[in-house]
C-alpha cells in the first residue's frame, strides 16, 4: 500500500534535514509527525535534536515532554519533569504546562497541588475553549477522589507467643 500523507511528510522532512541539519522547525515538525504516526521513539529523537538546537522554545518543551510521558506509559521521568519545569519558567501561566504539572502532581498523589495547578490552567483558558470542559471534568473527578479518601482504615495484629517463649522472657519483655 502507498505511504500515507503523514508518512510522505516524514520522508520529505527527513530529506530536507539532510541538507539543513540545524533547521529547528523541521526537527520539531518531524517530532510531531512521528508522534502522529505513533512512532514515539523516532519522535523523541527528533524532539531531542530540536531541543539541542533551541532548548528555550515553549512549544517544543511541551511537545517533547508530552512525548516523553507517552513513551513511558504515561509515567513521568526526570527528563519530562525537567521539560515541564523549564516551560513553566518561560511562561508560568501557560495552560499546557500547568496541565502537565498537575498530571505530575497527581501522579505523586499531591492532590492539593494538582488542584491548584489545574485551577490555574482553567483560569488561564479563554471562555469557550474546549479544554475548559476537560479541566472542569478532571477537577470534579479529583474532588470525588479526595472525598472518598476521607475514610480511615486501621490494621490490628494479634501475636500469640508459645508458653515456652513466654517462660524464657522476663516480665519487662
Amino acid at each position: 500500500q502507498p505511504p500515507s500523507a503523514l508518512e510522505t511528510s516524514a520522508i520529505q522532512i527527513k530529506q530536507h534535514l539532510v541538507d539543513n541539519p540545524n533547521d529547528f522547525e523541521s526537527w520539531q515538525l518531524l517530532g510531531l509527525t512521528y508522534f502522529e504516526l505513533n512512532k514515539l521513539a523516532d519522535s523523541v529523537k527528533a524532539y531531542q535534536r530540536a531541543y539541542q538546537i533551541n532548548p528555550n522554545d515553549f512549544g517544543l518543551l511541551i511537545e517533547y515532554a508530552s512525548t516523553m510521558i507517552s513513551i513511558n506509559n504515561n509515567q513521568f521521568t526526570t527528563k519530562s519533569v525537567g521539560l515541564v519545569k523549564q516551560a513553566l519558567t518561560i511562561d508560568p501561566n501557560a495552560p499546557e504546562a500547568l496541565y502537565l504539572a498537575g498530571m505530575f502532581a497527581a501522579s505523586i498523589q499531591d492532590f492539593n497541588l494538582a488542584r491548584e495547578l489545574w485551577s490555574r490552567a482553567l483560569n488561564a483558558l479563554p471562555e469557550g475553549n474546549a479544554d475548559r470542559e476537560v479541566l472542569m471534568s478532571i477537577l470534579a473527578e479529583l474532588k470525588t477522589i479526595e472525598s472518598s479518601e476521607s475514610v480511615t482504615y486501621s490494621v490490628s495484629i494479634n501475636v500469640e507467643l508459645s508458653a515456652a517463649m513466654l517462660a524464657s522472657r522476663s516480665k519487662e519483655d
